[in-house]
């Protein structure tokens, strides 16, 4: 409901007496009262009337709300019969309805450009999807998304038109839906055993200009903000506060981003038989996700491996074990903070087509040979590449203590 408008609240009540009423009860008359907000309206209902209309009836009661009341109220409507009667049931004599109360004289128009798509007032009711920053790593796609916020003041005139108003202020500020997608950490504090997951201190991304402690000024044609994705995938809210020229408060929905990469990563599973996921638990049922491509060509390279491996004169058969790895990418895509701290580690690990392969099993007689031929079967096509020196079977510098691989796919 608006504000300001004459809102017609029909209130029902019903009687159904045990016995025959005497003339003094037919003559009595029941209060019955609307709170609606800081109003409270009372009317009374003649018993006579309510029975000469079969025991049911309707009154209209009207209420106005003001600016200030914006927000969600309760409306309660309340028959008080018990100075008149004695009910066997009055738990039925009050009902409430719940109103979302707008103030409409006022009101901001939103506009959100992603590139060249433009998303107007109506596409906003629902999640808009923009893609994790990743410009100042070593993605193979370096995004730096950016969505342009335009803001409008307007008044609503006598003939029902929105024109531009000056003299408007807002102030925006980010939030996070942890439940949409939450990036859960597993990270015991080796001291307490409490796992120190806060996802409050996660990144959100940034508002330009910062407006979260200050009101912004809303000028004729607009005012704009511009919203830099956060590195780690989520839904995240631009919550408003906004104030009009009469000083009231202005209700705007938020406007939600959905930060997710645009492929969607499936999980690992399909490798089971050459793979074993390991050093993921501190992010729980994530962290071993890829594009269908990248298993694809996993699993041509795995098969090459071991069957090669397969084929090594005198090699035991409790030498020929699963490859262990260190992970892929999360489901949503984004950075991957492997250490659970929203900072640093697998910072490449944003898209599902990377792994880290752990070579904790390439050790003992064969372990030579077995990292010979697993990185001839990853390089074999020119299929994967080491974007990593220092985490390639040529280390740069020379003999560092490497313990894992670093894979890319090569489109």
């Amino acid at each position: 409901v608006n504000t300001r408008a004459l809102i017609n609240v029909p209130v029902s009540i019903s009687y159904n007496p045990s016995t025959p009423l005497t003339p003094a009860e037919l003559s009595t008359f029941v209060p019955v009262t609307l709170q609606a907000g800081s109003q409270t309206l009372t009317q009374s209902v003649s018993i006579a009337n309510l029975v000469a209309n079969g025991g049911s009836m309707t009154l209209p009661f009207n209420v106005t709300f003001q600016p200030i009341d914006v927000g969600l109220k309760t409306l309660i409507a309340t028959v008080n019969a018990g100075q008149q009667f004695t009910e066997s049931n009055f738990a039925n004599n009050s009902t409430q309805l719940e109103v979302h109360v707008v103030n409409n004289k006022y009101k901001i128009l939103k506009e959100v450009r992603i590139g060249q798509l433009l998303y107007n007032e109506s596409a906003l009711e629902n999640p808009i999807n923009i893609e994790p920053n990743n410009s100042n790593i070593c993605s193979k796609n370096k995004i730096d998304p950016l969505a342009l916020v335009n803001l409008k003041c307007v008044k609503t005139n006598a003939l029902g038109f929105d024109e531009p108003v000056e003299d408007c202020v807002i102030k925006a500020q980010l939030s996070l839906n942890e439940n949409a997608y939450p990036h859960e950490h597993r990270v015991p504090d080796p001291k307490t055993g409490i796992i120190p997951h806060d996802p409050s201190t996660r990144p959100k991304g940034t508002l330009t200009p910062n407006s979260s402690s200050q009101f912004l000024a809303i000028p004729l044609n607009g005012r704009n903000i511009t919203y830099t994705a956060s590195e780690f995938a989520g839904i995240y809210h631009i919550d408003f506060h906004a104030i009009d020229p009469e000083g009231q408060p202005i209700d705007v929905e938020s406007i939600q981003f959905r930060t997710k990469i645009k492929e969607n990563l499936i999980p690992l599973d399909s490798l089971q038989e050459f793979l074993n996921i390991v050093n993921v638990f501190k992010h729980p049922e994530d962290g071993y996700f890829a594009t269908s491509v990248m298993i694809s060509k996993l699993r041509d390279a795995f098969t090459s491996y071991f069957a090669a491996l397969s084929l090594v004169p005198n090699i035991l058969p409790s030498a020929i074990t699963p490859i262990n790895s260190e992970a892929t990418s999360l489901s949503w895509g984004g950075r991957f903070d492997v250490a659970g701290n929203w900072t640093g580690s697998h910072n490449c690990h944003r898209e599902g087509e990377e792994m880290d392969i752990s070579l904790s099993n390439f050790n003992g007689a064969f372990g030579g040979k077995k990292r010979e031929l697993l990185n001839e079967s990853l390089i074999d096509d020119d299929i994967f590449y080491y974007p990593v020196s220092y985490e390639s079977p040529n280390p740069t510098p020379t003999d560092p203590a490497v313990t894992h691989w670093h894979i890319r796919l090569r489109k």
